[in-house]
């Protein structure tokens, strides 16, 4: 009677976890600036273990170690994407901020007392900024994504900056 191998192969479970391990690990840059520095430790830790145990699970099931690659691995693929959406979003705003304030100041001489003016694309970021002010010569917009411990800021002079948690 033959035998039916249940397991997958060697070569399938390396390009399993080389195609989600590979993108987390270049990923776990970017959650720096999507979450902070606290979570970016945590992100880049668990996808250490996810490695390591899904190395470990190897000895036993190849197949299962896959299987917790894609569903653990792709959970964090799939909310890390979701974050740089937001965050893209978001930076889409500041920067028609930016040029609406730039207009405004090539027209009157001076930048706005404030941001009434401008049309958001997505109304639902209007609570994301969290300060606008400014001087005739000078214009400063902070703002935050998730946290507003994890600061972002425009300034006209200095250009753009960030403070994680």
């Amino acid at each position: 009677m033959a035998t039916i191998k249940n397991d997958i192969s060697w070569s399938l479970f390396a390009l399993t976890g080389i195609a989600i391990l590979l993108p987390l690990h270049f990923l776990s840059y970017s959650v720096l600036y999507t979450e902070g520095e606290v979570i970016q430790g945590l992100f880049v830790g668990l996808t250490a273990l996810l490695a390591g145990v899904a190395g470990f699970l190897t000895i036993f099931s190849r197949k299962h170690a896959a299987l917790l690659v894609v569903g653990v691995g792709g959970a964090l693929l799939i909310w890390q994407s979701h974050q740089i959406r937001r965050w893209t979003m978001i930076h889409e705003e500041v920067i028609g901020i930016i040029r609406h304030v730039e207009r405004v100041k090539d027209t009157t001489g001076s930048y706005p007392d404030t941001i009434e003016g401008y049309s958001f694309m997505h109304d639902e970021l209007k609570a994301h900024i969290s300060g606008h002010p400014t001087e005739p010569s000078n214009f400063h917009l902070s703002y935050f994504m998730n946290d507003a411990g994890t600061a972002y800021w425009y300034d006209s002079k200095d250009g753009f900056g960030y403070y994680p948690d």
